[in-house]
């Protein structure tokens, strides 16, 4: 899990309200995935933001086509639930609430929402998370919690957390909130064969790195084992 860089700067629409709700301390409307005017503005920002991938798996949720500035005019995201253009079907992913208790009050707070995928936004459910791990923190740095076993593909609580238990165990209990090991096979399948390239000299580093389309995290840390 990256740190991600979260700025609205497209759905101004949305952004517009956000601001006045924000301003004027009322209640959020009632969260509504299915018919909210700003929905779509908002999922298909924050996957632009975090490059059509799951904030926590890094999975690819979406191709880069669907989220490309030519896809929003005056300020919000064109999409006619008629004709169903663009497919967006090809958008998967559900926007989370990274603090599910602020939910009731704040709906549709921007610095409150990611995109991540379906089976693991079902699993988190209102689980507890720890805000050293909200990956638009400005501080937050994976090297700093985490490290990679390249056999298994499963990340790890870095191993000199041992000395503070606590630490260690906040970190194992994130990674199972977040669901970042559930990936674990579909990274080896994904990341095998490109590991197998670099180490048998067929490709570079630089070659696989310019073709990695999800899981980057991961493969960063494969290079330092390299």
């Amino acid at each position: 899990m990256r740190r991600i860089s979260k700025i609205c700067t497209l759905s101004l629409l949305y952004k517009t309200d956000h601001d006045i709700w924000e301003a004027t301390s009322v209640n959020h409307p009632a969260y509504n995935s299915s018919n909210y005017k700003h929905y779509y503005s908002i999922k298909m920002e924050l996957l632009r933001c975090q490059d059509g991938l799951c904030a926590y798996t890094e999975k690819r949720l979406a191709p880069a086509s669907l989220y490309e500035t030519n896809k929003w005019n005056r300020g919000t995201y064109l999409y006619n639930s008629t004709t169903k253009i663009p497919n967006l079907e090809q958008a998967k992913g559900d926007l989370d609430h990274f603090d599910a208790s602020l939910k009731s009050r704040k709906a549709w707070l921007w610095d409150n929402f990611f995109v991540i995928d379906t089976n693991t936004n079902r699993a988190k459910l209102a689980k507890a998370i720890l805000p050293i791990f909200k990956p638009d923190n400005p501080d937050y740095d994976p090297n700093d919690w985490l490290e990679y076993d390249i056999e298994t593909h499963r990340f790890l609580p870095r191993r000199d957390l041992n000395d503070c238990p606590a630490a260690f165990e906040a970190v194992e209990n994130m990674l199972k909130t977040l669901g970042i090991n559930s990936m674990a096979e579909e990274r080896r399948l994904y990341l095998e064969d490109k590991i197998d390239d670099i180490e048998m000299a067929i490709k570079t580093i630089v070659q696989i790195e310019a073709k990695i389309e999800q899981f980057p995290t991961a493969f960063e840390f494969c290079k330092k084992q390299l």
